[in-house]
């Protein structure tokens, strides 16, 4: 499914899941996050080819392949986190979806820890080549 299609198909499935909330809220609801499911994978499934085209780009660009998969996992965790968030909040649960948020943020940062770490260490070097 391409990105015009998957759009469609969301269009579509939230006119319907509005129409049947209105007479069953539950049914409503299960449907609308069942077609965010099928449009979650069909773009993930696309997603999958652009993987590989980053790193070659990374590859080519002397980065490491430790680098991107730390950014891609940053990437990863923001789209999940604001994705459970947004669910929650559809769900009226908004306490839950704050902390659907916070947990998403201080995971990106424990994750890209490692990574400004050796940031820095390679610009105390260039500086400790400069002087």
């Amino acid at each position: 499914m391409d990105l015009y299609s998957a759009l469609g198909f969301a269009a579509a499935a939230a006119v319907v899941g509005f129409t049947v909330r209105r007479f069953e809220r539950e049914a409503g609801r299960m449907l609308t996050i069942a077609a965010g499911a099928i449009v979650m994978l069909s773009v993930l499934a696309a997603f999958s080819g652009v993987l590989g085209d980053l790193g070659t780009v990374a590859s080519e660009g002397g980065l490491g392949g430790g680098e991107l998969l730390t950014a891609m996992k940053a990437v990863g965790i923001a789209y999940l986190s604001r994705l459970a968030s947004s669910l929650c909040r559809d769900l009226e649960e908004s306490s839950l979806a704050d902390i659907c948020d916070l947990t998403g943020r201080v995971l990106i940062v424990v994750t890209v820890l490692p990574l400004l770490r050796s940031i820095a260490e390679a610009m105390t070097a260039l500086v400790n080549e400069l002087l």
